[in-house]
């Protein structure tokens, strides 16, 4: 295969580089293919005051899981997660192998 390589910042220098580091967040998407605890340890305690509701996919290898539910509550969240699983969606087979052990975590802040 081909290496490419690119540039990769935090979120929070992301959000200063587009000016919106003021801007509150209602809904932060998180899919970092296995790294979504880094890009939340990433966040400052600003950022965390700025946002309201969280959605992450988290693959349950190494204890991540329980982890990332562990952060999102001490930061004052109320967390679901649900088990993904193999289904029809709209018409279509969306496979997910048990052994992904993969999970969407919902977080939210009243």
């Amino acid at each position: 295969g081909k290496q490419v390589l690119c540039p990769v910042i935090t979120l929070r220098d992301a959000l200063v580089q587009s000016g919106h580091e003021e801007t509150p967040i209602d809904l932060l998407k998180i899919d970092a293919e296995g790294d979504e605890l880094s890009v939340l340890e990433g966040l400052t305690d600003k950022d965390w005051a700025s946002i309201r509701q969280l959605a992450v996919e988290v693959h349950d290898v190494d204890d991540r899981l329980a982890t990332t539910r562990a952060l999102l509550t001490a930061k004052g969240y109320t967390v679901a997660t649900v088990l993904q699983q193999t289904e029809v969606v709209d018409g279509y087979l969306s496979v997910v192998p048990p052994a992904l052990a993969l999970h969407y975590v919902y977080a939210t802040r009243v």
